[in-house]
């Protein structure tokens, strides 16, 4: 069980909002959601995200780009996924297209060719099963169906070619 903790000044709670902005890229909703744990009452929270925005420690979009070129590069993660969790973090529209729009797409699409060819190693690509298991599971990360298929069809193309080869 988590321990309540006492209840923020406004002075403190701008210094503790403005200390995570500064460590790392923070979304008005998770810090809404962060001080109001800390029991901030309503007026002071609004004045709190008002000075953040105002001095720039919060800028939606500069999160969604920093989260979502993050999460394509590390985690390998693919815009459909990105695009969810982004409106999880309740951004607006324009800031999660802003983001998508970061991902470049050349490392995308070695992202996801990586992957491919992580778990095709494992698999018979020359089997239609194993290439649609292969599809499902990019499309579970988040990579678009279409663009899932035609990878696995990539995969086994290079396959069948090495299999030929002397």
């Amino acid at each position: 069980m988590k321990k309540q903790s006492a209840a923020f000044t406004r002075e403190q709670a701008l210094n503790y909002a403005a200390g995570l902005c500064a460590r790392c890229e923070q979304c008005e909703n998770d810090i809404r959601r962060k001080l109001a744990a800390r029991q901030l009452p309503a007026a002071d929270l609004e004045h709190v995200i008002s000075w953040l925005f105002d001095h720039d420690f919060l800028n939606d979009e500069r999160f969604a780009r920093a989260f979502a070129r993050d999460k394509a590069r590390f985690n390998r993660w693919g815009r459909v996924k990105i695009r969810m969790h982004l409106t999880a973090h309740k951004l607006p529209p324009e800031a999660i297209a802003a983001g998508l729009a970061a991902i470049d797409g050349q490392e995308y699409l070695q992202g996801l060719k990586a992957l491919a060819r992580q778990l095709g190693r494992t698999a018979d690509l020359s089997v239609y099963e194993e290439r649609m298991k292969l599809a499902r599971w990019l499309a579970a990360r988040g990579f678009e169906p279409p663009l899932a298929i035609k990878m696995t069809e990539e995969l086994r193309r290079e396959a069948e070619t090495a299999d030929t080869e002397p």
